[in-house]
């Protein structure tokens, strides 16, 4: 009697991504041959099972199954497989350059699929779905990637990869030259500001000037509860020093008079 081949695969709906890997399994015979579009792909053998990650969309794959006693043969009915794409996925981001600064805020943002699973460090940064990823906590030679998952459940790696140099923030200091923050009016107060390399003065919020390598700012002209403050910049990172508040306090009005008229 003829054998009677049946096939089956290991995927349950015969729906893969391409360089998906599959495997198929023919039964009823001694021997199998597996086509591929009706082309053999081998002689027969003992073996049941031929494995691929190199199918296409629409390929369809059959067995021959034979009989050794016999050399009777059988051929399975086809099993036609759907390969969906796989996405290209793009990954960009806000940072100007791999050189960023301490605490600085960058977004990535993934591009050409439905979701997205990005990585730091080839790490999830959290549940798939996010899209854009903004963070403010990254790290000298911290890297970051993105999948892509396609509406059909394929998924790629972002060919782009950013890695970075973290530069830390300035120690900006402002020093003046009284013992304290309580003046009287035209007092002469010089600031000196440190830890950067350039520098802009901030008065009540307002800059006193344009940043520049100028570390002083020379003043007789504040009033009461004005604020300063400093603003240092190194390595192209910039930060502030601590505010100082001023009690200015008014001179008085004084007169002189004689018992003489």
């Amino acid at each position: 009697p003829a054998p009677v081949v049946t096939l089956t695969s290991n995927d349950f709906d015969n729906i893969i991504c391409t360089q998906d890997s599959i495997t198929f399994t023919g039964s009823g015979a001694q021997q199998y041959r597996f086509l591929k579009n009706n082309i053999p792909i081998s002689g027969f053998t003992l073996n049941p099972n031929y494995s691929t990650a190199n199918l296409v969309n629409g390929d369809v794959i059959k067995v021959i199954g034979k009989y050794t006693s016999t050399g009777c043969v059988d051929t399975s009915a086809a099993l036609t497989i759907q390969v969906n794409p796989l996405p290209i996925v793009t990954l960009a981001t806000t940072a100007a350059s791999n050189v960023i600064c301490d605490n600085e805020s960058v977004t990535f943002t993934g591009g050409g699929a439905n979701t997205y699973q990005f990585l730091l460090n080839h790490v999830p940064t959290g549940a798939p779905g996010i899209n854009p990823y903004t963070t403010n906590a990254l790290s000298t030679f911290d890297t970051v990637q993105v999948i892509g998952i396609s509406a059909a459940g394929c998924s790629a790696l972002s060919p782009q990869s950013y890695g970075f140099v973290v530069n830390s923030l300035p120690n900006v200091t402002l020093t003046f030259n009284d013992i304290d923050t309580s003046i009287c009016q035209g007092t002469q107060v010089n600031f000196n500001a440190g830890g950067g390399v350039l520098y802009q003065f901030y008065l009540n919020g307002v800059p006193t000037g344009p940043l520049s390598a100028t570390n002083t700012y020379n003043t007789n002209a504040l009033a009461n509860n004005d604020q300063l403050f400093a603003k240092g910049v190194f390595n192209g990172c910039e930060n502030y020093s601590d505010t100082v508040l001023f009690e200015v306090l008014p001179v008085p009005n004084t007169t002189l008079i004689s018992n003489d008229l």
